[in-house]
């Protein structure tokens, strides 16, 4: 189930019940089983967890290594940088900003 939920949904659902229905119909026609089956996955507690290593091995996915989380980190630092350039009202100088009136915030 996680390898197919995984890849559409960007996650693997805790409670299949409580997953989109559309979610539920469209996994349970890729795996030719009804809908209601999939309410018994994961019952048991280390199903889940065993199916997620199975799925990260199958797609060749790894732990980054600690490097690796260090370009990730700057790569979200500066993502989130171009988000809050830190202008005060009317006093920001690129030009889609610039070109829009700013109005205090109101509370």
């Amino acid at each position: 189930m996680a390898l197919c939920t995984l890849p559409w949904l960007g996650f693997v659902p805790d409670n299949i019940v409580a997953a989109p229905p559309v979610a539920v119909a469209r996994l349970a026609d890729q795996l030719g089983l009804d809908p209601g089956v999939l309410r018994a996955y994961g019952r048991r507690a280390k199903t889940r967890t065993e199916h997620l290593r199975l799925v990260a091995k199958y797609r060749g996915w790894r732990l980054p290594a600690v490097l690796e989380f260090k370009e990730f980190d700057e790569f979200l630092l500066a993502r989130a940088l171009e988000h809050d350039t830190g202008c005060a009202p009317g006093t920001c100088t690129c030009p889609a900003r610039a070109a829009t009136p700013t109005r205090p915030p109101t509370c």
